[in-house]
């Protein structure tokens, strides 16, 4: 006869989700399937709440899929080293992330790039008022500055900074005067076109769309300079994650953009559409981060 052990054993390997709540050091019972999660870095203090109200509504739907009881937790990450132990600790399964924080975490091997954004060459870009004449950014020194880094994280930032060394300017905190972080794009756009601000940061994309609502700012403002084109986050789960578990949540990540959950999402940070990820379309993100690690400076 079996002993209590074997049987024990024997559960745990045809029941993938028991096996995972054990892992964790929840009672067999809990109703919590689903552990999502993401930096507050990501995005801007006006993003973060709601971020976080929409994946719970997404995740409750997902873990349900899975279990007709199941729930979803959501945890906010304040940085890495935490993430990492959730990981390792099997309390996180799915994390939203940007393409820089990602970059960072890689090495450890705890994640599994699953989507991104279906506009994989994202642009950032600075505008100015046409009338002022500016043609250069060295022209800007000792200006105001807006940067839209609703969902976005540190990326504007970094590339700022890289724009700038390569011109021969200090980091974009001791160029301009005065810098502040914006939740939309129409908060660092509208502003410039006003005269409030001399220069903002968005995305080509969203500026293009505020265009097309004001023609009046195409005809107004300028685009002083760009960034190259990259992905500014991304969808992952935990590598070892159950394969039960792990197929529906892949299926579901990649569906995002058809359902009316995971639409709402997607419309709160900007995106259209949602594509697998490919390791290449970090190529322009790494290599831009990668000078910008050559820079020392730090981001604020």
């Amino acid at each position: 006869m079996a002993d209590a052990a074997s049987v024990a054993l024997l559960a745990l390997s045809l029941c993938p989700g028991l096996a995972g709540q054990e892992a964790r050091g929840e009672s067999p019972g809990s109703a919590i399937i689903l552990r999502v999660g993401y930096p507050v870095s990501a995005f801007s203090p006006g993003f973060v709440q709601d971020v976080r109200s929409l994946l719970e509504v997404w995740g409750t739907r997902l873990a349900k899929k899975y279990r007709p009881t199941g729930e979803v937790s959501i945890e906010m990450f304040e940085d890495l080293p935490s993430i990492i132990a959730a990981l390792e600790s099997h309390s996180l399964d799915l994390l939203v992330i940007s393409s820089l924080d990602y970059i960072d975490l890689e090495a450890g091997h705890l994640l599994e790039p699953v989507t991104t954004e279906a506009d994989i060459d994202l642009q950032f870009i600075l505008v100015v008022r046409r009338d002022r004449n500016i043609r250069e950014v060295r022209e800007l020194a000792g200006g105001r500055c807006l940067i839209d880094g609703g969902a976005v994280g540190r990326l504007p930032q970094i590339w700022l900074d890289v724009a700038l060394h390569r011109a021969g300017l200090p980091p974009y905190m001791a160029f301009f005067k005065d810098v502040k972080i914006r939740d939309k794009a129409s908060q660092a756009v509208l502003p410039v076109f006003f005269g409030q601000s001399d220069a903002g940061v968005t995305t080509r994309k969203a500026f293009a769309t505020l265009c097309e609502l004001n023609p009046q700012l195409d005809r107004e403002l300028t685009i002083v300079m760009s960034s190259p084109g990259m992905i500014r986050g991304l969808n992952c789960i935990r590598t070892d994650l159950e394969p039960d578990l792990k197929s529906i949540t892949i299926k579901a990540l990649n569906e995002m953009d058809q359902e009316p959950e995971g639409q709402q999402i997607l419309v709160l940070l900007g995106v259209d559409k949602i594509r697998p990820f490919k390791l290449e379309y970090l190529d322009k993100v790494r290599s831009l981060y990668n000078e910008y690690k050559t820079l020392r400076v730090q981001p604020n």
